[in-house]
């Protein structure tokens, strides 16, 4: 691992960043209970595909007024949408750092930051919705499960129904109270860590002690370490400190460690993440890769030469850290398969890619003609069985057969007669919500939504 080392005067270069414009006026009020938890979500970052419904034009006219009157008094602009009070900002802002989708609102609700684009609903994948969860809301909320159900309350009582979503930044973060930086900081700068993570900087203020350390500065998978209480001190950010006493640490303390992972899409995606669905399932199995695969500190220097590192014995400091992780999010001892290719293939999508390829097949067989889906549903199964006539059934056979070896498919022993059997499809408990698939009977329940579907067709 290459170790950097920055010094700085004022700032330990790790302050948490609240979605744009911060908690709104009308954030709710606390709702959970005093309870002390080791750590949380701290940060999330959601796409969404929202179908808007009723008077969708009535909404983009209000919301193009308020913006307006926001610009003209460079500020933000109150506007009620049904029960629903929004504050609009002044502009609007195209995601992925210019580069993704461009969302001509952004308006503060509830204590979300909500992206909204012109379109009524998602054009493909591409999200017409984004809402970004700061850490005071995610606090209030007790995590993301609750906040997640605000969102979606939000959205219906304007109008929007979330056909899908899609976690682009997710944050999560254990406290642990009146334990010094500098201890993290000094073992890696002895290189006593081993993991997949490669760089490391580390951040000192002059006179002072060292004040934090980032590792995997920049890439998909970002783990900081640094005061939060020196840093709340520096932002005075007293609610947030608050909630932080109050939930996290029991009281005021003079230091407290923060252990905190940033992932972005394409490192969730690699986990089988992909929903919020998916995230709260596997969650756990998430933290148990990034504290024990990604990075660890270990009690010794490990032996390089000799590649035996994964037996090193974990440092006492870092077993502290998983427990925290654990005692939060709940312990296993399932890994994660980061960039799998079992973990990223979805049914659902090989399905679109293919309903496209059938539909442009029959389309051309009947001349562009327009079908109603009784008929259309015909042209389809002959297409197939022109295929199968083609083919020989022998042949189809060995055709599904060299498919099915990627996904390692097989019977388990006594299950010879058995039509449907949780072996056959073992990647389906890594994805999300897949609607009809699911682990116990695929199949089955495809063919009886099919027919059932036929029959309210042929009525």
């Amino acid at each position: 691992m290459s170790i950097s080392i920055l010094a700085h005067e004022d700032s330990n270069g790790e302050s948490e960043r609240e979605p744009q414009g911060g908690p709104s006026s009308n954030t709710h009020p606390d709702k959970r209970q005093i309870t002390l938890e080791t750590g949380g979500e701290d940060t999330f970052e959601i796409a969404l595909g929202v179908k808007w419904q009723g008077d969708f034009e009535g909404l983009l006219q209000k919301l193009e007024v308020a913006k307006t009157l926001a610009q003209a008094a460079n500020g933000m602009q109150g506007v009620s949408v049904g029960e629903q009070m929004l504050a609009v900002h002044d502009k609007g802002r195209r995601s992925g750092g210019g580069r993704g989708p461009g969302y001509a609102y952004i308006f503060e609700t509830g204590g979300f930051t909500f992206l909204m684009s012109q379109e009524a609903g998602p054009v493909e994948q591409t999200p017409n919705v984004k809402v970004e969860i700061g850490s005071v809301t995610l606090m209030m909320s007790a995590g993301i499960a609750r906040a997640w159900a605000d969102v979606k309350n939000i959205l219906e009582a304007m109008g929007g129904y979330v056909m899908w979503d899609k976690i682009s930044r997710a944050d999560m973060c254990v406290d642990l109270s009146d334990l010094p930086v500098s201890q993290f900081v000094e073992l890696v700068l002895k290189r006593q860590s081993v993991g997949k993570a490669r760089e490391a900087t580390c951040r000192i203020r002059l006179g002072h002690d060292w004040t934090g350390i980032s590792i995997g500065e920049g890439g998909p998978v970002m783990l900081r370490i640094y005061d939060k209480v020196l840093e709340l001190r520096k932002t005075r950010n007293m609610l947030k400190q608050d909630l932080l006493e109050r939930y996290r640490w029991g009281g005021p303390q003079e230091r407290a460690a923060r252990v905190e992972y940033q992932l972005r899409r394409e490192a969730l995606k690699q986990m089988g993440v992909n929903s919020v669905g998916d995230y709260m399932r596997l969650r756990r199995n998430v933290l148990h890769y990034l504290t024990s695969d990604w990075f660890r500190l270990v009690a010794e220097v490990p032996d390089q030469e000799n590649h035996n590192v994964a037996r090193t014995e974990t440092h006492p400091l870092w077993v502290r850290v998983c427990e925290a992780f654990h005692n939060w999010a709940g312990q296993t001892t399932a890994g994660v398969r980061r960039t799998s290719r079992f973990t990223e293939i979805d049914p659902v999508r090989l399905l679109k890619q293919g309903r496209g390829c059938c539909l442009r097949s029959v389309a051309a067989l009947v001349g562009g003609k327009a079908l109603k889906t009784p008929e259309l549903m015909d042209k389809i199964q002959t297409c197939f069985d022109f295929l199968r006539t083609q083919e020989g059934d022998i042949h189809f056979e060995d055709l599904y057969a060299a498919k099915a070896i990627e996904f390692a498919v097989k019977k388990s022993p006594g299950d010879e007669d058995s039509s449907v059997d949780e072996t056959v499809v073992p990647w389906v408990s890594d994805i999300g919500d897949a609607g009809v698939f699911k682990r116990a009977g695929i199949f089955g329940e495809v063919r009886e939504i099919s027919e059932e579907q036929r029959g309210k067709d042929n009525e």
